[in-house]
């Protein structure tokens, strides 16, 4: 089974929704899992060092299979996996045996109600991760404390929405302790949760977004050392940008509208330019890319790259340009060569004159 990998290579763990790639089996090569609807199951591909996969090794997990999340959970070196279960209200979780094998963790499934989304991270700050879930229909966030060994238990629930969907966790107010914000779908607007360390949370004012907003990604965008949101929107086909002031506070939100519905945002360095680029991906039809420009701004076409200002003596020289500055250098030479020539002859002509 041959699969595209691309600028994926080069990273450890990388997942959308109902894909990640990740190093599974400790051989040095990143392997893919993928969430299958169809059987409530999710199937590991082992990559090969050629770039393909070989056959999917198949684990069963609850009803409607949603959303999963990789880290190491028990702390064994071996990826693990969480996966959120909406027709069977409930996470799965999944212990990684090192070699492409998992087997389920004590306590689990962890029961949740219409679970969308989860993200793992510390967010009580004890060295072991932790889960938070979102459930949509009851308008809550569930958060599990991790014991180190792959269990997790009940901690508490926060009431953020009418209907909370993706979560993004990262540090919104620069004071090194994770923050979360999440999608509320039904009042159309981003919730904002400063974390303490300690596994409590302190609501900040709403922001808007667009119509029905469903998946969030916190990430630099435009390169001020603080995190701002990516914000797909779920009816509009649109994406909000929201730019961080640094305190926990966002700007208004810059709507990009498309053409076409997207399944998932990824931000990568699409061009290589060194700034952000929003992946686009639609599921079975392809991808399309927003170019960033370094300070927040996003374009459809790729932007001219302009090489910053470098000091006198130390610019990078092309091949081409040191060739053209060589035939320069030769071209003048000759030119001096001549003058010299002809001021040597007006001399001896001089010369001559006076003698005779």
């Amino acid at each position: 089974m041959a699969i595209r990998k691309g600028w994926l290579n080069s990273i450890d763990v990388t997942y959308s929704d109902k894909t990640i790639y990740g190093d599974f089996n400790n051989d040095g090569i990143l392997d893919l899992v993928m969430i299958n609807e169809q059987d409530n199951s999710i199937g590991i591909f082992l990559g090969n060092s050629n770039g393909t996969f070989q056959s999917a090794q198949i684990f069963p997990v609850g009803n409607d299979p949603r959303k999963m999340v990789s880290a190491d959970f028990n702390d064994d070196g071996n990826l693990d996996l969480a996966v959120a279960n909406g027709g069977s209200n409930h996470v799965t979780i999944l212990l990684g045996d090192g070699q492409g094998g998992f087997i389920e963790a004590p306590g689990s499934p962890l029961n949740t109600s219409d679970p969308y989304d989860l993200v793992v991270c510390d967010f009580d700050g004890d060295g072991f991760l932790d889960l938070i879930v979102s459930n949509s229909s009851i308008g809550t966030l569930t958060l599990f404390q991790g014991n180190g060994q792959g269990g997790f238990s009940f901690l508490s629930s926060i009431t953020v929405g009418s209907r909370p969907k993706g979560i993004a966790a990262a540090d919104f107010n620069g004071d090194g302790l994770l923050d979360l914000a999440i999608c509320d779908e039904a009042n159309h607007e981003i919730v904002v949760l400063i974390g303490n360390g300690l596994g409590d949370f302190i609501r900040m004012q709403p922001v808007a977004a667009g119509l029905k907003p469903q998946k969030i990604v916190a990430a630099d965008l435009n390169q001020d050392g603080k995190m701002d949101l990516v914000v797909l929107n779920g009816v509009s086909s649109m994406i909000s940008i929201l730019l961080g002031n640094g305190n926990g506070s966002f700007q208004p939100a810059t709507n990009y509208p498309l053409e076409f519905s997207i399944d998932e945002i990824l931000v990568t360095d699409v061009n290589n330019d060194g700034y952000p680029d929003l992946l686009l991906i639609r599921r079975g039809i392809g991808e399309a890319v927003l170019y960033g420009t370094g300070n927040g701004q996003f374009f459809r076409e790729e932007p001219e790259v302009k090489m910053k200002e470098q000091p006198v003596g130390l610019a990078a020289v092309t091949p081409e340009q040191k060739e053209g500055e060589e035939k320069r250098k030769q071209e003048e030479d000759k030119k001096e060569k001549k003058k010299k020539k002809k001021k040597e002859k007006k001399k001896k002509k001089s010369w001559k004159k006076e003698k005779e």
